[in-house]
Protein backbone atom coordinates (compact mmCIF):
# COMPACT_ATOMS: atom_id res chain seq x y z
CA UNK A 1 0.00 0.00 0.00
CA UNK A 2 1.23 3.92 -0.89
CA UNK A 3 0.00 6.57 0.51
CA UNK A 4 1.06 9.70 -1.49
CA UNK A 5 0.96 12.75 -0.23
CA UNK A 6 2.34 16.54 -1.77
CA UNK A 7 5.55 17.43 -0.09
CA UNK A 8 6.15 13.96 2.15
CA UNK A 9 7.96 11.35 0.81
CA UNK A 10 6.08 8.14 -0.27
CA UNK A 11 5.03 5.86 2.67
CA UNK A 12 4.93 1.97 2.40
CA UNK A 13 6.44 -0.97 1.71
CA UNK A 14 9.45 -1.93 4.29
CA UNK A 15 8.92 1.64 5.94
CA UNK A 16 5.82 1.03 6.61
CA UNK A 17 6.06 -2.61 8.04
CA UNK A 18 9.29 -0.94 10.16
CA UNK A 19 7.38 1.62 11.59
CA UNK A 20 4.37 -0.71 12.24
CA UNK A 21 6.86 -3.63 14.09
CA UNK A 22 8.03 -0.33 16.13
CA UNK A 23 4.73 0.62 17.51
CA UNK A 24 3.79 -2.51 18.53
CA UNK A 25 7.27 -3.03 20.34
CA UNK A 26 6.85 0.02 22.34
CA UNK A 27 3.20 -0.96 23.15
CA UNK A 28 4.51 -3.80 24.01
CA UNK A 29 7.05 -2.16 26.06
CA UNK A 30 4.85 -0.09 28.07
CA UNK A 31 1.92 -2.70 28.82
CA UNK A 32 5.22 -4.55 30.57
CA UNK A 33 6.35 -2.19 32.74
CA UNK A 34 2.79 -1.32 33.65
CA UNK A 35 2.54 -5.09 34.46
CA UNK A 36 6.01 -4.75 36.59
CA UNK A 37 5.04 -1.55 38.39
CA UNK A 38 1.37 -3.43 39.45
CA UNK A 39 3.30 -6.30 40.78
CA UNK A 40 5.43 -4.31 42.73
CA UNK A 41 2.42 -2.38 44.42
CA UNK A 42 0.14 -5.38 44.64
CA UNK A 43 -2.58 -4.64 42.41
CA UNK A 44 -4.02 -6.79 40.22
CA UNK A 45 -4.25 -5.70 36.94
CA UNK A 46 -5.16 -9.08 35.30
CA UNK A 47 -8.76 -9.27 35.95
CA UNK A 48 -9.57 -5.42 35.04
CA UNK A 49 -10.68 -2.94 37.26
CA UNK A 50 -11.56 -3.99 40.68
CA UNK A 51 -15.74 -4.94 40.75
CA UNK A 52 -17.54 -3.21 43.55
CA UNK A 53 -18.02 -6.43 45.49
CA UNK A 54 -14.48 -6.59 45.87
CA UNK A 55 -13.56 -3.77 47.90
CA UNK A 56 -15.07 -5.63 51.08
CA UNK A 57 -12.28 -8.10 50.74
CA UNK A 58 -9.75 -5.52 50.31
CA UNK A 59 -7.46 -5.22 54.02
CA UNK A 60 -7.60 -0.99 54.03
CA UNK A 61 -10.35 0.17 55.66
CA UNK A 62 -11.50 2.72 54.11
CA UNK A 63 -12.06 -0.09 51.13
CA UNK A 64 -14.01 -1.90 53.26
CA UNK A 65 -16.23 1.34 54.41
CA UNK A 66 -16.80 2.40 50.94
CA UNK A 67 -17.95 -1.08 50.29
CA UNK A 68 -21.20 -0.22 52.45
CA UNK A 69 -21.84 3.07 52.20
CA UNK A 70 -20.30 4.50 49.13
CA UNK A 71 -22.47 4.26 46.23
CA UNK A 72 -24.45 7.48 45.82
CA UNK A 73 -28.05 5.67 46.87
CA UNK A 74 -26.75 4.31 50.19
CA UNK A 75 -25.85 8.11 51.64
CA UNK A 76 -28.64 9.60 50.47
CA UNK A 77 -31.07 6.79 51.66
CA UNK A 78 -28.68 7.65 55.20
CA UNK A 79 -29.77 10.95 54.99
CA UNK A 80 -33.26 10.18 54.59
CA UNK A 81 -33.58 8.41 57.58
CA UNK A 82 -31.64 11.00 59.06
CA UNK A 83 -34.55 13.50 58.37
CA UNK A 84 -36.95 10.73 60.04
CA UNK A 85 -38.45 9.10 57.03
CA UNK A 86 -38.96 5.42 57.91
CA UNK A 87 -41.60 4.29 55.17
CA UNK A 88 -40.35 2.62 52.07
CA UNK A 89 -42.81 4.58 50.72
CA UNK A 90 -41.84 8.02 52.00
CA UNK A 91 -37.90 7.35 51.31
CA UNK A 92 -38.73 6.16 47.69
CA UNK A 93 -41.07 9.15 46.88
CA UNK A 94 -38.56 11.62 48.27
CA UNK A 95 -35.39 9.89 46.30
CA UNK A 96 -37.59 9.36 43.19
CA UNK A 97 -35.44 5.88 43.55
CA UNK A 98 -36.98 2.96 41.83
CA UNK A 99 -38.29 0.21 43.60
CA UNK A 100 -35.61 -2.31 42.83
CA UNK A 101 -32.77 -0.30 44.10
CA UNK A 102 -34.25 1.03 47.31
CA UNK A 103 -35.48 -2.41 48.21
CA UNK A 104 -31.46 -3.70 47.29
CA UNK A 105 -30.12 -0.82 49.16
CA UNK A 106 -32.62 -1.47 52.49
CA UNK A 107 -32.26 -4.95 52.19
CA UNK A 108 -27.95 -4.61 52.68
CA UNK A 109 -28.35 -1.71 54.68
CA UNK A 110 -30.44 -3.86 57.17
CA UNK A 111 -27.87 -7.12 56.66
CA UNK A 112 -25.17 -4.78 57.48
CA UNK A 113 -26.86 -3.60 60.76
CA UNK A 114 -27.33 -0.27 59.85
CA UNK A 115 -30.88 0.28 59.66
CA UNK A 116 -33.46 -2.31 61.64
CA UNK A 117 -36.74 -3.48 59.72
CA UNK A 118 -39.59 -3.16 62.26
CA UNK A 119 -43.00 -3.25 61.63
CA UNK A 120 -45.21 -0.03 62.40
CA UNK A 121 -46.70 0.85 64.74
CA UNK A 122 -50.13 1.51 62.55
CA UNK A 123 -50.10 -1.86 60.74
CA UNK A 124 -48.41 -5.13 60.98
CA UNK A 125 -48.20 -4.90 56.73
CA UNK A 126 -46.13 -1.64 56.88
CA UNK A 127 -42.26 -1.83 58.09
CA UNK A 128 -40.56 1.65 58.90
CA UNK A 129 -36.56 1.46 59.14
CA UNK A 130 -34.94 2.84 61.56
CA UNK A 131 -31.39 3.66 62.20
CA UNK A 132 -29.30 1.55 64.75
CA UNK A 133 -26.08 2.14 66.15
CA UNK A 134 -23.61 1.27 63.16
CA UNK A 135 -25.72 3.67 61.13
CA UNK A 136 -26.03 6.44 63.74
CA UNK A 137 -22.42 6.30 63.86
CA UNK A 138 -22.11 8.00 60.30
CA UNK A 139 -24.24 11.12 61.35
CA UNK A 140 -20.67 12.94 61.40
CA UNK A 141 -19.67 11.64 58.10
CA UNK A 142 -23.12 12.81 56.53
CA UNK A 143 -22.30 16.03 58.62
CA UNK A 144 -18.72 16.69 56.99
CA UNK A 145 -20.11 15.84 53.96
CA UNK A 146 -23.26 18.26 53.76
CA UNK A 147 -20.61 20.86 55.17
CA UNK A 148 -18.53 20.18 52.35
CA UNK A 149 -21.10 20.21 49.56
CA UNK A 150 -21.87 23.63 51.59
CA UNK A 151 -18.57 24.67 50.83
CA UNK A 152 -19.01 23.98 46.35
CA UNK A 153 -22.19 25.69 46.14
CA UNK A 154 -22.23 28.64 43.96
CA UNK A 155 -22.81 31.76 46.14
CA UNK A 156 -26.27 32.14 44.20
CA UNK A 157 -27.37 29.16 45.85
CA UNK A 158 -29.09 28.24 48.79
CA UNK A 159 -27.36 25.92 50.42
CA UNK A 160 -29.55 23.33 52.61
CA UNK A 161 -27.86 23.66 56.35
CA UNK A 162 -28.12 20.64 58.80
CA UNK A 163 -29.04 21.56 62.15
CA UNK A 164 -28.31 19.02 64.64
CA UNK A 165 -31.15 18.98 67.36
CA UNK A 166 -30.71 17.40 70.92
CA UNK A 167 -31.54 13.47 70.56
CA UNK A 168 -35.11 12.95 70.52
CA UNK A 169 -35.60 15.94 68.15
CA UNK A 170 -35.82 15.75 64.14
CA UNK A 171 -32.88 16.74 62.30
CA UNK A 172 -34.32 20.36 60.76
CA UNK A 173 -32.98 21.52 57.24
CA UNK A 174 -32.90 25.49 57.16
CA UNK A 175 -32.41 27.59 54.42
Amino acid sequence: MWLFLPGVPPLGGRKMKRLKTEAAETRQRLVRAAADRFRREGIDAGRGPMKWNALAEQSSSLCRALSVIGDRWTILILHQCFLKFRRYGEIQSSLGLSKPMLAARLKKMVRLGMLEKVPSRKSARVHEYLLIEKGRQLYPVLLALVQWGNALTVEEAQPAIHERVPCGGRAQRSK
